[in-house]
């Protein structure tokens, strides 16, 4: 069974290069197997993923061709 990032790193992986295409630079908010949305700034779309899921898990991520990094974000973060 896949846990909740391992959906999201695909969903990231699967729509990588497409997004890149138009997004370079950008970052993507991500819940799940659904891209939210893009941002500017990743603070933006930090924020944006505590308003709308709260304490639940959610990925950001720069949009780029370069090797994927990762970053989760903890449930201690106030709403």
């Amino acid at each position: 069974m896949k846990s909740q990032l391992d959906v999201e790193f695909q969903t990231f992986e699967s729509k990588k290069a497409e997004l890149a295409k138009e997004h370079e630079g950008k970052f993507v908010l991500i819940k799940g197997s659904e891209i939210i949305d893009i941002f500017e700034k990743e603070l933006d779309a930090v924020d944006a993923g505590v308003k709308r899921f709260g304490k639940e898990r959610f990925m950001v991520n720069e949009i780029t061709t370069k090797p994927f990094v990762m970053r989760s974000f903890p449930s201690f973060i106030r709403v």
